[in-house]
């Protein structure tokens, strides 16, 4: 699991790149989970995962208490 910082302290069009390095297909029961810090939402939830090989995740803060990936 990681957490992602709080939106408010990251500041307004801050972005934030998650990567999995690991070579290899990783699947739905052993995927990385990204989880909001508390108060906080990404893309209107409380996490989002990362499954699959070698994949990444982009974020934007919108400074306040939202993350959306993209």
């Amino acid at each position: 699991v990681i957490e992602l910082p709080s939106a408010a302290t990251v500041g307004t069009g801050s972005l934030l790149v998650i990567k999995d390095e690991v070579s290899g297909t990783r699947t739905v029961g052993n995927a990385i989970t990204i989880s909001a810090s508390s108060g906080d939402t990404v893309d209107n939830a409380s996490s989002t995962t990362l499954a699959g090989s070698m994949t990444s995740k982009t974020f934007y803060s919108d400074g306040s208490t939202k993350w959306f990936i993209i």
